[in-house]
């Protein structure tokens, strides 16, 4: 971690950060999506149950 801390002040450091900064922010947006999709695969699941009880 100290290496990376020192080449924060030269060229290649603040790269460094940026790369960091976009992975951390596609990670949260790739989760978001993930449990978005997975709600509605939920919301499916629990209608699509709901039509089987009325059918029945």
């Amino acid at each position: 971690m100290l290496p990376m801390m020192g080449s924060f002040h030269g060229p290649g450091g603040r790269g460094y950060w940026v790369v960091l900064f976009f992975f951390f922010v596609l990670r949260r947006w790739d989760v978001r999506i993930r449990s978005r999709v997975k709600r509605r695969m939920i919301m499916r699941r629990i209608s699509g149950l709901m039509v089987l009880k009325g059918m029945m």
